[in-house]
């Protein structure tokens, strides 16, 4: 179990920043995203600004983090208390919303028009007892795992019986969940949340950074819990992988060609669809019977990276009359876009039923070295950009958890009312992408682009994809 949070500050999040930070700190150079994903990955705290990371701080050395999720806002008035459930909402701390629970626990303790929905408003006219009796029982309810209670001055309350008050209650019950608070106003309530403070309750000005405060120790209980990482590698022929590997160098190219780069697909398990390299029609139509209708015919060259751009591509031939017409256009199409582009044929491949395209890829970072990524797929990739990146190689849990936060995988799991897609395919091709980012260190940057992640039980294709190696 991890024992101690770690907050960063780490600059450079836009991209004139990211410029200014390389400018003076080469090394550090690597995209943000990825940085980001690092810190994700190990459960490190990164805060945007200094102001942020010793509002984290103090709530993180003075409480433990909760054991749930479900907190509640007590409040004197509805303003703050409402500022309160937006910043929770966009900070990620989820409001206990049982409303008869605690219509029944704080009820008898409050004036009939106040209300006991989350945030709970005890109203303007609660005196400091109210406002602990009502702490008292957030804090000896287990159903509710941590409390932001929130004051904005009025008069005729002791604003530090009150700090005093919820202090005894907070050490009465030995903090035993976080409690977060807020003074909002004049110079009465510095004396307020000093008291607090001074007795390790943490206690701000305004309502954001109390919630802003309790979101870090949500967060770092979460990391906490997670069971250390366990990496469980996949099986991969190593050697014949390395011999695809330099066969490419010893032909002085640092480009496979797609069925290379489909073999080590193959090879890491992997399900790629059958296909056979041609270099005359005759051979194209014996590769399509061999294969069975409806195929594709693709152009192969180093010297072609984006086949469909130069119009190398021809999907869905159903017969030979097709294949002719479809065989002798890419080569055409190619060779007019690229003059003296090296043709070493064309790739025959069996059409696939199409599934949900996704992406899954590896990198160099300059600063992280391996990362492997996952995302929306197809030809909008650069433009979507939901994209999800980690540090290789990858477990199992970390591979769907980056499937997860992906804004578009509720396509994956089924929306509107389509069939959930074979999520669990998809982690082991991640993992795997992954170990081989690992593994080999000679390979600048790879892709499959699209995979398609057909029914749940049905698996994942690897349509079509590349790999890049390093210069030398």
């Amino acid at each position: 179990m991890k024992s101690k949070p770690i907050v960063i500050i780490k600059s450079g999040r836009s991209k004139k920043g990211a410029q200014a930070a390389a400018s003076h700190t080469g090394s550090l150079a690597g995209s943000d995203r990825i940085f980001q994903a690092a810190f994700d990955q190990v459960g490190i705290l990164r805060a945007k600004d200094i102001a942020q990371a010793f509002r984290w701080i103090r709530a993180l050395s003075y409480m433990e983090p909760p054991e749930g999720d479900d907190a509640v806002i007590i409040t004197n008035g509805g303003g703050i208390g409402v500022m309160a459930t937006d910043a929770s909402e966009e900070m990620g701390v989820n409001l206990f919303d049982d409303r008869e629970y605690l219509d029944k626990l704080f009820r008898p303790h409050l004036p009939y028009f106040a209300s006991t929905r989350n945030p709970v408003d005890i109203t303007g006219q609660a005196d400091e007892k109210i406002y602990h009796r009502c702490i008292e029982e957030a804090m000896r309810e287990d159903k509710i795992s941590s409390v932001i209670a929130l004051y904005g001055q009025v008069a005729g309350t002791d604003e530090r019986a009150l700090a005093e008050g919820s202090k005894d209650v907070i050490l009465r019950y030995n903090k035993r969940k976080p409690a977060v608070f807020a003074f909002v106003g004049g110079e009465e309530v510095e004396e307020s949340i000093r008291i607090l403070n001074d007795a390790g309750i943490p206690a701000y000005y305004y309502p954001e950074d109390a919630v802003d405060g309790l979101s870090a120790l949500i967060r770092w209980g979460r990391s906490r819990r997670k069971p250390l990482r366990k990496l469980s590698p996949p099986h991969l022929p190593v050697d014949e992988i390395r011999n695809i590997l330099q066969k490419v160098r010893d032909e002085g190219r640092i480009q496979l060609l797609e069925p290379e780069a489909k073999e080590i697909f193959r090879l890491m398990g992997i399900a790629v669809p059958e296909f056979k390299v041609v270099s005359t029609l005759r051979d194209a139509y014996r590769a399509a019977e061999e294969i069975g209708y409806p195929v594709a015919v693709k152009i192969v060259s180093e010297d072609i990276i984006h086949k469909s751009d130069v119009g190398g591509v021809k999907l869905n031939i159903s017969g030979p009359n097709e294949l002719k017409k479809a065989y002798e256009a890419v080569i055409a199409n190619s060779t007019r876009a690229v003059p003296g582009a090296r043709i070493r044929g064309a790739l025959i491949t069996k059409m696939v039923p199409r599934g949900v395209e996704v992406i899954v890829g590896g990198a160099t970072d300059p600063a992280f070295g391996p990362v492997v990524m996952v995302g929306l797929g197809g030809i909008y990739v650069e433009v979507m950009k939901d994209v999800s990146f980690r540090v290789a190689p990858v477990t199992e849990e970390e591979a769907r958890e980056m499937i997860d936060s992906l804004r578009s995988s509720p396509i994956l799991y089924g929306a509107r009312g389509d069939r959930p897609r074979d999520t669990e395919a998809l982690s082991r091709v991640v993992m795997a992408i992954s170990h081989f980012m690992d593994l080999f260190d000679e390979v600048a940057e790879m892709d499959i682009n699209p995979l398609f992640v057909m029914g749940r039980g049905d698996g994942a294709v690897a349509v079509d994809g590349r790999i890049t190696l390093k210069v030398r």
